[in-house]
């Protein structure tokens, strides 16, 4: 039942329109019907066949054009609908301390903002959902003994670094991308010669944000 009325909410507009073309297609029909017939007492039976004909062609593809059409216009007003809502936003941080290996993923475990689901808490990536413009930022921060080198990767390509030096010092980044569907934005730490760990702050002092700006 909820199927049915999500379906109703959401394509109410476009079954009012198939429907009342529909009704016209039947009544177009029995109309040609009644032309044929008359037509037959007229010896013109030939010619309203043909005109039958090609009314019920024509109401036909009227019917396909409307559904193709308001398929189109539904798919295109989502998708506005989602960059004027800006709905398509995150933010999460690392709510420990986590000891980095080169490259690896850092995964920001505490969400405040997940809107369109496209971050995913586990892995640490941001799966684009959308073609479009968007913007991304991180902050890291070193302990005591550490310095922490951070990179924010697009499909495991750096994109932007930051560097946060020892004894809790900050580092920020950002990035304006061009994104397609299924691109992955991460934030590793940087490949280096330094030591085989870095220990990167958590206590909610490591954040990464990103939100759509414009769909393209």
């Amino acid at each position: 039942m909820g199927r049915i009325q999500t379906f109703w909410t959401n394509n109410r507009t476009l079954v009012y329109t198939v429907s009342g073309l529909i009704l016209g297609y039947s009544f177009a029909i029995g109309m040609s019907y009644l032309l044929f017939s008359i037509g037959q007492e007229k010896g013109k039976g030939h010619i309203q066949s043909f005109e039958i004909t090609q009314l019920i062609k024509d109401s036909k593809e009227e019917i396909l054009n409307v559904i193709r059409d308001s398929r189109n216009s539904t798919s295109n007003e989502n998708i506005n609908a989602v960059s004027k809502q800006g709905i398509i936003a995150f933010y999460a941080i690392a709510t420990r301390s986590i000891d980095l290996e080169h490259s690896q993923t850092i995964v920001f475990d505490h969400v405040y903002t997940n809107i369109g689901k496209s971050y995913n808490p586990k892995t640490g990536k941001f799966i684009v959902p959308l073609n479009g413009l968007y913007r991304f930022g991180s902050t890291g921060m070193s302990q005591s003994d550490d310095v922490v080198h951070l990179q924010m990767n697009k499909n495991s390509v750096e994109v932007a670094r930051s560097t946060a030096q020892q004894n809790y010092n900050t580092a920020d980044m950002e990035a304006i991308l061009e994104l397609k569907k299924g691109d992955i934005i991460d934030v590793t730490r940087r490949t280096n010669n330094n030591k085989q760990t870095e220990r990167l702050h958590g206590n909610r002092m490591a954040s990464f944000t990103g939100f759509l700006i414009a769909t393209m």
